[in-house]
């Protein structure tokens, strides 16, 4: 049931109006939970018995250790949630990864062995849902909020049907409290949920779909058979697919919980504009970047001070384990552990010169500040680009040929023009968007215009929704983690 379906669209206004008749959060949770476990099984009905195995074995363990005092046994409870979810998730997930590596690696180093023949499906969402679950577990632990008495009430925590197969990744503070009230419609949240259903359509419709029709195929697979240019174009391309399609998703979901009475964490925040990596990486993904220095991060530094390490030394080394195994959780591929070891570096790096990147912004010209600004923005853009080769690329043998045809193309002097109309336009509407959002500090950045020339947009978005509808539909990029 892809969010861009009519399908979607009839099922959530069916789920609106149901839940807007009931009258007490027990039965709208209910409702909800089955509408949930139902959205899921049009996926593939075979892994509801895992999320409902989930929950169960999370709710239980959650419950444990809300009644267990401090001490050994609480922290042995907590080690086994953790334990047993991530074991679920790198099963199904890395088992066809690492059982590949290891084969590969045992044959390089002359030891003949049989590849498994066992393969494991991927379950969509897994990624999304099993990170929640631990980060209840964790809060829970420290005693951060009161867990759910109700497994219905936690059953709907991990499966609300928004967030349920890409996130945001909530936090059981934030959400539980939200299920566990009764929740009214009111104009203002039925106006801010439908622009944000429309602007995420039109994200994904519009500028992340179009992008990907764009760019060949077989491009990224074998990029040398490819001219430079074109190999710089689609790598520009998949920037703006990415970013629309999954900021996209966000806002669809954001807009559908609006509709449903919840308020779920903003995911992106023009993540383009940002000059530094640090700042990006706090701009993207804002869910999975605040869970990981939450969770990890945080932890591990805390843990490698209390050995009195130097601090740089703690940081550097905190932030390259949390971001491989942040590109370790986008996939099971050694592009995606690539990309978050480069992300690392970046910010190892940004960490090093951020005195000297201070002065310069702080100056005291406002032109050598816009200037500064404008430089860093294009900087911080293509460092991230680079990045995307890595995270686009099958292999790290293509991801290294599309920077080379992509270095070949700007050292010949690239010409912007032969990006083509089309590209041009996607890119303008992608910083339309953040720059009515980035004047209006809000998503919903429409609400802050004059009726009609807000009426104006909503008729050319809906048309342009329309005309690129008729395309053979992309699913979304972050169902694949």
């Amino acid at each position: 049931m892809p969010f861009t379906s009519l399908f979607y669209l009839v099922f959530l206004g069916l789920i609106v109006v149901l839940s807007g008749a009931l009258r007490s959060a027990r039965r709208q949770n209910g409702l909800l939970l089955a509408a949930g476990y139902v959205f899921y099984a049009t996926w593939d009905w075979r892994f509801v018995v895992l999320l409902g195995g989930t929950t169960v074995f999370s709710f239980l363990v959650s419950r444990g250790l809300a009644r267990l005092p401090d001490g050994r046994r609480r922290r042995l409870l907590l080690i086994l949630g953790v334990g047993v979810n991530l074991a679920a998730l790198g099963f199904f997930k890395y088992f066809n990864f690492f059982a590949e590596s290891a084969t590969a690696l045992l044959t390089g180093l002359g030891v003949q062995v049989s590849a498994p023949t066992l393969t494991v499906l991927l379950p969509v969402g897994i990624s999304f849902y099993t990170f929640q679950a631990i980060g209840y577990l964790v809060d829970t632990h420290n005693r951060k909020f009161q867990p759910a008495a109700s497994l219905i009430d936690f059953g709907l925590f991990l499966a609300f049907f928004p967030l349920l197969l890409a996130g945001p990744i909530e936090r059981g503070p934030r959400l539980l409290p939200q299920i566990q009230k009764p929740r009214r419609l009111t104009p203002d949240r039925v106006e801010s949920g439908l622009i944000l259903i429309g602007l995420g359509l039109f994200r994904k419709i519009v500028i992340a779909d179009v992008a990907a029709s764009l760019i060949d195929p077989a491009l990224f697979e074998a990029p040398a058979d490819f001219p430079a240019g074109q190999v710089l174009v689609s790598l520009y391309l998949f920037a703006l697919q990415i970013y629309g399609d999954f900021a996209g998703y966000s806002d669809v979901a954001r807009g559908s919980a609006q509709l449903l009475g919840f308020d779920l964490m903003e995911n992106f925040n023009q993540p383009y504009l940002a000059q530094t990596v640090s700042e990006f990486w706090r701009r993207w993904h804002i869910s999975l970047s605040s869970w990981l220095r939450d969770y990890l991060f945080f932890p591990l530094s805390r843990a490698l001070l209390q050995r009195q390490w130097p601090g740089l030394v703690v940081y550097a080394l905190a932030t390259l384990v949390t971001m491989l195994l942040a590109g370790l959780w986008h996939g099971a591929a050694w592009t995606y552990v690539a990309w978050g070891g480069l992300l690392g570096l970046y910010l190892i790096a940004a960490r090093l010169l951020q005195g000297k990147a201070l002065r310069w912004r702080k100056h005291p010209r406002r032109a050598v500040r816009w200037a500064v600004a404008g430089a860093s923005i294009l900087l911080t853009f293509h460092l991230i680009l680079v990045a995307w080769a890595l995270f686009r690329s099958p292999s790290l043998e293509s991801a290294l040929a599309v920077l080379s045809q992509s270095g070949a193309a700007l050292a010949s002097g690239f010409d912007p023009l032969i990006l083509g109309w089309l590209p041009i336009g996607l890119l303008g509407l992608t910083i339309l968007i953040d720059a009515g959002q980035v004047w209006a500090r809000e998503q919903t950045f429409t609400r802050r215009l004059p009726l009609p020339a807000g009426a104006a947009i909503y008729a050319a978005a809906l048309l342009l929704i329309l005309i690129f509808l008729v395309k053979p539909y992309v699913p979304f990029f972050y169902f694949r983690f």
